[in-house]
């Protein structure tokens, strides 16, 4: 089967990470949508480019592009990939796959309109969680026969050995509204025994000036698996969630997790069984004194997101 990835750029992010991941399992083609930030997976891949505009005849192009290479399917993630990939795979007579990574509560009346009526185009929307699913079926009104729900996947090979050093407690994820990062700077203050790092593209400046000494935004890193090695609890205060692919690793690298109470985090993390979920400052200090049984539990819980267990999901779908 010859697939095609179709995303608007590889920039670090959840999503982008799992088309790296899915399109080597696969070796599929990639192709993006724009240009790319600084700090980008793209480095890592072999991909096109053919920028996506108003203007007519860059759809054109990627029409004809899909056409020329005789894909099979197209499978795109997120919003602008999801849209050009319907329009463009469905009049290059070729079947689409779209993936559906978060529950969108900010998305325009506009772009859930848009989401709907390009439903009937699509072989199957992909939901990377059950939370997905239900608000792809509540809010934008996705028939339910349209929708799969397969989990993301995580690479456990490139991880390791729990080693941790000291009282850290470790976030990743980007310094946007969603992370909830305001919370944890006000959780920080109230255990200045622990030391608090967050890696994840942002303002790092800005958010350091207006943290207390035991906080440290790291911005972009490349070397998570050591840095959950060394961090003793995962620390996740999102306001929603899709399925985060970070808290998959960190619990596959032995940690605890304390999370927010949400919908999308059923079925991985059980309070007092992995992590606790909630009432961060007890929560923290919890994990933090059962790290060791916490995480053995963590381990187990990951065993059932492996990005094997995604492809062959994905393959059935497709």
């Amino acid at each position: 089967m010859k697939i095609l990835f179709l995303i608007d750029k590889l920039n670090i992010g959840g999503a982008q990470k799992m088309v790296v991941e899915q399109s080597s399992k696969l070796n599929a083609q990639i192709c993006t949508l724009s240009e790319e930030d600084k700090e980008s997976f793209h480095v890592f891949v072999k991909k096109t480019l053919i920028p996506l505009r108003y203007d007519p005849r860059s759809w054109i192009k990627l029409i004809r592009f899909i056409k020329k290479g005789e894909f099979d399917v197209v499978i795109s993630h997120l919003y602008k990939a999801n849209v050009a990939g319907r329009i463009c795979s469905y009049l290059a007579g070729v079947k689409s796959v779209t993936f559906e990574h978060n529950v969108y509560i900010k998305r325009g009346k506009w772009e859930r309109f848009v989401n709907r009526i390009l439903s009937p185009l699509t072989h199957k929307i992909i939901a990377v969680s059950p939370a997905v699913k239900d608000y792809l079926m509540e809010h934008e009104g996705i028939p339910e026969h349209k929708i799969e729900v397969i989990f993301n996947g995580a690479d456990f090979r490139i991880l390791k050995e729990s080693k941790p050093v000291g009282k850290v407690v470790l976030s990743v994820g980007r310094i946007v509204k969603q992370k909830n990062y305001e919370e944890l700077i006000e959780v920080a203050k109230k255990l200045p025994e622990f030391t608090f790092q967050i890696a994840g593209k942002g303002d790092v400046d800005e958010w350091n000036a207006k943290s207390g000494d035991n906080v440290h935004f790291l911005g972009v890193r490349h070397d998570i698996p050591e840095l959950l090695q060394k961090a003793s609890v995962f620390f996740m205060p999102s306001h929603w969630e899709g399925f985060s692919i970070a808290l998959i690793e960190a619990a596959a690298s032995g940690k605890p997790l304390v999370t927010s109470d949400l919908e999308s985090f059923n079925g991985m993390v059980k309070s007092g069984w992995n992590g606790y979920r909630g009432d961060y400052v007890s929560s923290l200090k919890k994990a933090m004194k059962h790290k060791e049984s916490l995480g053995k539990h963590s381990i187990e819980m990951s065993k059932q997101f492996s990005i094997e267990s995604n492809i062959n999901n994905l393959l059935k779908v497709i």
